[in-house]
């Protein structure tokens, strides 16, 4: 079962489209004040003037399959059922109705017109029909099963849901693919009036775009051939910039529509380029080939014509001439048998010679035309083939071209690279050179204090010896120059180890800008790695570090014994 159905106005077209069929029957009228057909549905459409409401009708058709009639499963009674059910899911319940039934075709089937304001509710106003469309599906797939009626598959329904999926934003997912319609109604209309079938035009539409090997002018050209015409439809009331085709006589097919596994996307970059006629040129376009076509074969019957005259002038005649050759024959046959014998059989050769010339003539002008249509079919194979081959060509050269840019390109990155880990690692290494030579002066310094410490020591005893008398004095000097020696040595060893804390901090630096792998880098750091990762430290750069530290450690170990001998003494 399918039911379609819209929102409408205009009642009197109405009327005149349902009261076309022979055998309407007007099967109920309700709500309104008239009993026939067009007062009842300017009645229906009267009920929506105190409001905003355009299209105050709502017209749907429902159609059964055939066999529901013919077996009886589905009647009169059935088709009410149908309708209260669709009316109630519609929300159109208690509105004005009209019923009509029809039986085009050797099809029965149900037309509904409501009125969409309902006159007697408190405050009329038109009732909101959205997704009208699932709507009738679903009323339709209850009816096939409520009476017993064959399944269908809809857009919306019939088909199995994936369970188990997530929902997308525009609604669920299926199993089962969505059905197309192949045509129309419109087009399905135009179809019977006009006698061009719909899959025609498909297959002379496709069999053109695959020929045409997507050049829009050889497009054009056979569909003209054809007898279709490429045009710019007017997009209707959307207003859509859409390609239409027109046949002989007029009738207007949409171009994307009627190509076979083709996209509209690909359709408007191949026809994009070429600016297309208006649909009034090409239905004129139209007009004229199919007056064309008339004329000429208004001008191949005559000319059948005229050659079945002269055929039956040139029966006649031989008829004639073999009517007289026998009656001669006839009346010689007594005097000269033989001669007569002679003579057919020569005619009779004769005939047989001029059967085999013309049979041996019609077999070389085969052979010829068939030579003639491989010959051009070989040459426009090559065509294509240098075509291809040239293009080929280009494409290569092209690419050749952007792989040595690209190859120059990483070559200069390369390079400028490669300068500034040159230039990094000269200054690393001249800075390292000024933080060891810095140590050395302090190790000299804390050894030239440590001699000092230990000459005055020295001194010390011998005036200890000598001066026993002077030793409260001497204390006192003792304590103060051990105090200054003290202080010299706390300032030392503090200056050491900062200079110790800066070169382990280089020290850190350089192994982490050598080792471009850790993960505890900073931004700045693996910036200096990324650029430096590449350049390896040299080991006698390594060990120079390693034998720096291991002068600090000994610099410190020397300075802690010193002044435990100074606390000693």
């Amino acid at each position: 079962m399918i039911i379609i159905g819209k929102s409408r106005g205009a009642p009197a077209e109405l009327a005149e489209h349902l009261a076309a069929d022979p055998a309407m029957r007007l099967l109920e009228v309700r709500g309104t004040a008239a009993a026939d057909l067009p007062g009842s549905l300017a009645d229906l459409n009267v009920y929506g003037v105190g409001t905003r409401c355009r299209q105050a009708l709502y017209h749907a058709a429902i159609s059964p399959e055939p066999e529901g009639h013919a077996t009886g499963r589905y009647g009169d009674g059935e088709a009410f059922r149908t309708i209260d059910e669709l009316e109630q899911r519609l929300g159109l319940a208690g509105h004005p109705r009209v019923v009509v039934g029809h039986g085009k075709n050797g099809r029965s089937h149900y037309h509904v017109v409501w009125a969409r304001v309902d006159p007697l509710a408190e405050r009329p106003r038109a009732t909101h029909l959205g997704h009208n469309y699932r709507i009738h599906e679903e009323v339709a797939r209850w009816a096939e099963t409520t009476f017993g009626l064959e399944a269908v598959r809809g857009a919306f329904t019939g088909r199995r849901e994936a369970h188990g999926t997530c929902r997308t934003r525009r609604g669920r997912r299926y199993l089962d693919e969505r059905p197309v319609s192949e045509a129309r109604h419109w087009e399905q209309q135009q179809a019977q009036r006009t006698a061009i079938s719909i899959k025609d035009v498909t297959r002379i539409a496709s069999s053109a775009w695959r020929r045409a090997q997507g050049n829009s002018a050889r497009f054009h050209s056979l569909c003209a051939e054809a007898g279709l015409f490429v045009a710019q439809g007017d997009g209707g009331r959307r207003q859509r910039a859409v390609i239409v085709l027109v046949d002989e006589t007029g009738g207007v097919h949409g171009l994307i529509r009627r190509l076979e596994g083709v996209r509209a996307a690909e359709v408007r970059r191949v026809l994009g380029d070429v600016p297309l006629s208006p649909l009034d040129d090409a239905k004129t376009k139209a007009k004229e080939y199919s007056a064309m076509m008339r004329d000429t074969l208004a001008a191949e019957r005559r000319r059948c014509e005229e050659l079945e005259r002269e055929v039956a002038g040139e029966r006649k005649a031989r008829e004639a001439a073999e009517q007289r050759a026998a009656m001669e024959q006839h009346g010689r046959a007594k005097a000269d048998r033989k001669e007569v014998d002679w003579r057919e059989q020569a005619a009779a050769a004769a005939r047989m010679l001029d059967q085999e010339r013309r049979d041996r003539d019609a077999l070389v002008e085969r052979a010829e035309a068939a030579e003639r249509a491989r010959r051009e079919a070989v040459e426009r194979e090559l065509l294509a083939s240098r075509r291809e081959l040239s293009s080929l060509q280009a494409q290569q050269e092209q690419a050749r071209t952007i792989a040595d840019e690209e190859r120059r390109r990483r070559d200069d990155q390369e390079r400028r690279r490669r300068d500034a880990e040159a230039v990094q690692l000269h200054e690393m290494k001249r800075q390292l050179a000024n933080i060891v030579e810095d140590v050395h002066r302090a190790n000299e310094a804390e050894l030239q204090a440590a001699r000092s410490a230990q000459a005055a020591a020295e001194r010390q005893r011998d005036v200890e010896r000598a001066l026993r008398l002077k030793v409260e004095a001497e204390r006192d000097r003792e304590q103060a120059a051990r105090r200054v020696a003290e202080e010299q040595v706390k300032q030392l060893w503090a200056w050491v180890k900062r200079l110790k804390s800066m070169v382990s901090q280089m020290a850190t630096k350089l192994l982490e800008l050598y080792s471009p792998k850790s993960k505890a880098l900073g931004p700045k750091q693996q910036e200096v790695a990324q650029v430096s990762s590449p350049v390896q430290p040299h080991p006698a750069e390594i060990k120079s570090a390693s034998n720096l530290l291991q002068e600090l450690e000994r610099y410190r170990a020397r300075s802690d014994r010193a002044r435990n001998d100074d606390d000693a003494r």
